[in-house]
């Protein structure tokens, strides 16, 4: 491309750990999309508490975090739209909705006419439209709309999320770039006998699937004396993790199950690295970030239909888990029949399916070739579907 580099501004609720997945999925982006070297990019989000520490998780990309006021999950930073203006960015990536960085998309579209891609992160599934209803189909009335209609290309990280975006109503141009993951650091894991990990980590949130998993460990418990389960995250609804404790202690599992709170950088690839195998048993899901890491931790994967991750199990690499707590406990049964040979296996496999398929520096140079089609500097990629008809005729809330 001749002359000066053009500017994606990427524009996120929050630029730290505080935006869970986005935050970790959208740093590796953004690093991959310098080292290739094709554009300019910037991170625009609101600052919380969070944000100095994480910064350098950044590794160089240019970030700023404007001071933000009121509640936390709205995310509202008043010199948001006025440094969106002052960017200088040709083209505005957004990721996520419902926040007040999406009226500022909105308003910055509305002023510059420039092209608009949205990354609706899931926020477009149904089970996420049910979560503060009234408060979205409000928004949705107030600007929501017409945003929605005025983004240039639609991005989806499963098949499931692009049936929910075209369910909603939406008919722009749509494709699926998955998110990627970072080899593990270090060599793999050498894993000894003794007593094995299996590993939740993640948001603890009801969404995660965490009761019928308590529900399911008693009754699977019997058949793995040998296995513990840990559940690390931070909480994300208020009083859950109190409630789950006291889950835990009513099914008599003290002694098998441990609550261990956040963990983040080298404290949470400790974690990884003594962990035997990992689960995920949510109800909904866009595609699961700490899923691709267990992977490239040669962990045996345990995850529901709704984890949208069919390739695991097709490359032999974890096992399905059927929704509920019968589902968890009959595939958990058959992970505590499984040898270390057979774990080992299922673990190198994983490791494979992360390189072959979820490397940042392919997904990077798909998102380049996206962006120079936006922005009339290459052709409508292959993978990008033409615009779909309207199906259903409204929206998708529940």
């Amino acid at each position: 491309m001749a002359g000066r580099k053009k500017k994606i501004l990427m524009l996120t609720a929050w630029a730290s750990r505080r935006n869970g997945g986005i935050f970790e999925s959208l740093r590796r982006q953004c690093r991959a999309l310098v080292d290739d070297g094709r554009f300019e990019v910037e991170v625009l989000a609101a600052r919380d508490r969070h944000f100095e520490a994480d910064l350098p998780r950044w590794e160089g990309v240019p970030v700023r975090g404007l001071p933000h006021r009121g509640p936390e999950f709205l995310g509202f930073a008043p010199g948001l739209l006025k440094a969106m203006l002052e960017s200088g960015a040709d083209l505005l990536h957004l990721q996520g909705l419902w926040g007040t960085h999406s009226w500022a998309a909105h308003r910055w579209k509305r002023a510059t006419g420039r092209p608009l891609v949205l990354s609706p992160h899931s926020h477009l599934n149904p089970a996420g439209l049910a979560h503060r209803a009234a408060f979205k189909r409000l928004i949705n009335a107030a600007y929501q709309e017409s945003l929605l209609r005025s983004c240039g290309a639609l991005h989806a990280v499963s098949d499931e999320e692009a049936r929910g975006i075209r369910a909603f109503g939406l008919t722009q141009p749509l494709f699926r770039i998955p998110y990627g993951i970072d080899p593990a650091p270090g060599p793999a894991p050498r894993r000894a006998g003794g007593e094995k990990i299996l590993l939740f980590l993640g948001r603890i949130n009801p969404l995660k699937g965490l009761e019928p998993l308590l529900r399911g460990w008693a009754r699977a418990r019997p058949g793995g004396r040998d296995w513990r389960l840990v559940v690390a995250g931070w909480e994300d609804a208020p009083g859950y993790l109190k409630r789950l404790k006291r889950q835990a202690q009513g099914l008599g599992l003290e002694g098998s199950v441990s609550f261990q709170g956040p963990k983040f950088g080298d404290e949470k690839d400790r974690l990884l690295r003594r962990s035997r195998a990992f689960i995920l048993p949510s109800v909904t899901e866009g595609l699961p970030v700490s899923l691709l890491e267990a992977l490239t931790w040669r962990l045996p994967v345990l995850a529901t239909p709704a984890c949208n991750l069919p390739e695991a199990f097709q490359a032999g690499a974890g096992i399905p888990l059927a929704p509920g707590a019968a589902g968890v406990a009959e595939g958990l049964s058959r992970l505590f029949a499984l040898g270390p040979a057979a774990l080992d296996g299922m673990g190198r496999r994983g490791a494979a399916l992360a390189r072959d398929r979820f490397d940042w520096r392919r997904i990077a140079a798909r998102w380049a070739r996206v962006y120079a089609w936006q922005l009339g500097q290459g052709r409508r990629p292959e993978f990008v579907s033409q615009p779909g008809s309207r199906r259903g005729g409204g929206r998708g809330w529940s």
